[in-house]
């Protein structure tokens, strides 16, 4: 049972190896993406704190 056991392990070895390539890479996209929305809010925010504070807010 123990072989048994040992041969599924080494069997199944490229398959674990594949799934943690897979996961680092949506990682990294998941990184990548969150850090991209940060810039692009931080842009935001900082346009309209300016724009607030030189008088430009928008009036109806």
């Amino acid at each position: 049972m123990v072989i048994v056991k040992l041969i599924i392990r080494i069997l199944l070895l490229p398959v674990r190896i594949s799934l943690t390539i897979v996961q680092l890479v949506v990682m990294f996209i998941t990184w990548l993406s969150a850090t991209v929305f940060h810039i692009l809010s931080g842009i935001i925010c900082i346009t309209a704190i300016l724009g607030y504070g030189f008088g430009q807010e928008i009036k109806q």
